[in-house]
This record gives C-alpha cells, sequence and structure tokens, in this order.
C-alpha cells in the first residue's frame, strides 16, 4: 500500500519497474514512475497505518456526536427548566391579581364571596355583565386562558390545574374572615390540609 496525496492506494501486484497513471483535469500525469523499494520511500504506508487511521477518524467522530448529545440534553432542559419557571411565574401574577380583584368585590359587597373556586369565578366574571377580573373571560386562548375548558367554569393555574379557595371556614390559614387561595404547584398533589413537604413545596398560595 503506497500513500499518495493523504490517501491509501493499494499496490497490488505491479513491480519496481511499472508506473501509474491518473487522469486529471482531461490529462494524463505521471504520479509514481520507477517505484524503488517502499520500504524506504518516507511516502508509504501499511494496511495497519491505513487502518490506524480510519480507527482515529472515527473515533472523532464518536467524540463529536458525543458531545452534541452532550450539549442537546442541556439544551432540552435547560428549555424545560424555564418553561416550569415561567408557568410558575405565570401562576404567581394570576393569584396577585384575583387578590385585587377580591379587595374591589369586597369594596362593592362588603365581604369576599363565599364558597369554593366555581363561586369565585362567579362571582369575579360570571356571565360577563359585572367583571371583576377581565383575565377570567373563558374566550381567551393558549397561555392567557385562566379558567378550564368546559362548563362550569374553574379557575386554573398555568398547568391547568383547578386552584383552590375558601372564605369563612375554620382552620384557615389566613384569618376567618379573610380568605385562602392556593395553586397546588407543578406536582399538582395536596390541597389546604396537606402536610407532607413534599406535597406542599412547590404551592403556590396567599399566605
Amino acid at each position: 500500500m503506497v500513500k499518495l496525496g493523504g490517501h491509501c492506494i493499494v499496490k497490488e501486484s505491479f513491480t519496481n519497474k511499472q508506473k501509474l497513471y491518473l487522469y486529471a483535469q482531461t490529462n494524463w500525469v505521471i504520479l509514481v514512475s520507477n517505484l524503488i523499494s517502499t520500504s524506504h520511500d518516507q511516502n508509504s504506508a501499511t494496511a495497519s497505518e491505513c487502518d490506524a487511521a480510519r480507527f482515529h477518524a472515527h473515533r472523532d467522530d464518536g467524540t463529536v456526536i458525543a458531545i452534541i448529545a452532550v450539549l442537546a440534553s442541556l439544551t432540552f432542559g435547560g428549555m424545560s427548566y424555564y418553561g416550569e419557571k415561567m408557568k410558575y411565574s405565570r401562576t404567581e401574577v394570576l393569584i396577585a391579581s384575583i387578590e385585587r380583584a377580591l379587595e374591589d368585590y369586597k369594596s362593592d359587597n362588603g365581604s369576599y364571596p363565599s364558597g369554593n373556586i366555581g363561586d369565585l369565578f362567579n362571582a369575579l366574571y360570571g356571565d360577563g355583565t359585572n367583571v371583576y377580573l377581565a383575565t377570567l373571560n373563558p374566550e381567551l386562548k393558549g397561555k392567557q386562558r385562566n379558567v378550564s375548558e368546559s362548563e362550569p367554569y374553574l379557575i386554573v393555574d398555568a398547568w391547568g390545574k383547578v386552584l383552590r379557595y375558601r372564605h369563612n371556614k375554620n382552620n384557615m390559614a389566613n384569618p376567618k374572615q379573610d380568605y385562602d387561595l392556593i395553586s397546588l404547584g407543578p406536582n399538582g398533589v395536596g390541597d389546604f390540609g396537606s402536610t407532607t413537604e413534599w406535597a406542599k413545596a412547590d404551592d403556590i398560595k396567599n399566605w
């Protein structure tokens, strides 16, 4: 095997006196003439050398693929983290806007609405004739939507899970005349009475 121009060419059965011709750009060019003992030729390459070159090329390709895989996993992981953080922020904004709307409701009606999260929707938006919080409009789509897909409408967080609401109940986190409002966070697990840390660790609440 002879190394020519960085390529390995198989020297099959030609002798030292044979000549190898290649055609390049329409002209015959004599590339090798009067081959003399290839063992003394610094450009000669053995089969093992070519095999080694192929091995290193494949190894380098494998390294590049591995690096790309690692970078891709980091990118998707970062995107997932960013997406969850955005949902968390959107839910915080929703709860803050409900708090402001409830103060307006109390100012008009003398107290906060009683009942559950369905009653809270009816109090703050209802049929759309007396609206305290316009972002509860069931006609909104995508990330702007803050209520369930079908009636009876319930207020939901950025993960599509129903918020919890209570007012004038015993064992509240806030004073009884106030209200408790909570999102169960990404895991969607628990309720007002959750005691396990893993269930309530990601909750978003107004106390």
